[in-house]
């Protein structure tokens, strides 16, 4: 029952007064974008709206949300109908006579004006003239990225070079220290044979204890044969006497 009063209810005074309005259908009690019925048809009453909207933005004249919504969402809209009246439009301007320089604005007067193409022209050039601005700072922005991508480029190249001359630094510096590692193996090595030979000739050498004992032996038998030889004689000299 509820649901019933209040569609009833749509189209009254005050509905209308808190501006719950659609704008595909001109119908109030619910937004554009809640609208279950097709998208309005691009007339003149719809390109006008459009092109008011959008000078209203253009003035900074504040705008409900349901018409900042609605613009939004027509902008977003890339309708092909509009591009071929406009190449259209465009053909049409060719095929007029060139006019003398006095009288610049003379074709466009050739051209059958009426107020849905006037205002579709209007709604178009803005448009375009959007899109351009657009397509300049995309334009800007890739020509940044470019020049930033070739920075870092010529950077990395650089460091590659850098790091390339390092490593064969670094090779050499190794080949070197492999070559002093080598050279000195060969020379331990040969300080092990050289002690291996003078450690066996050192045990073929004479046990000099041996020899000592060999002397004091000696000395002993020496001074033993002085004492005999001495206690001859004085046997010799006592006799005589």
């Amino acid at each position: 029952m509820n649901g019933v009063r209040a569609r009833e209810n749509v189209g009254s005074l005050v509905v209308q007064q808190f501006g719950i309005h659609c704008f595909n259908y001109k119908e109030f009690g619910h937004f554009a974008k809640e609208c279950r019925k097709p998208k309005r048809v691009k007339d003149s009453t719809y390109h006008k709206e459009k092109m008011l909207l959008c000078i209203q933005a253009e003035k900074g004249v504040p705008l409900q949300a349901e018409q900042s919504d609605w613009l939004a969402d027509t902008n977003k809209e890339i309708d092909k109908q509009e591009l071929e009246a406009h190449y259209n439009y465009m053909a049409k301007i060719q095929e007029v006579p060139n006019a003398d320089s006095d009288t610049d604005s003379e074709p466009l007067e050739h051209v059958q004006y009426n107020d849905e193409y006037n205002v579709f022209a209007n709604v178009n050039q803005h448009s375009c003239a959007n899109l351009i601005e657009n397509l300049k700072l995309d334009v800007d922005e890739n020509k940044r990225i470019q020049k930033q991508l070739k920075k870092a480029n010529t950077s990395l190249t650089h460091e590659l070079e850098q790091r390339k001359s390092n490593l064969a630094e670094t090779n050499k510096t190794l080949e070197e220290s492999n070559s002093v590692r080598d050279s000195c193996l060969i020379a331990l090595q040969t300080k092990q044979t050289e002690f291996e030979k003078y450690k066996a000739c050192n045990d073929r050498t004479v046990d000099y204890d041996k020899i000592e004992f060999v002397k004091e032996k000696h000395d002993e038998l020496v001074k033993q044969r002085l004492l005999t030889k001495s206690h001859y004689e004085g046997l010799v000299k006592e006799k005589i006497k």
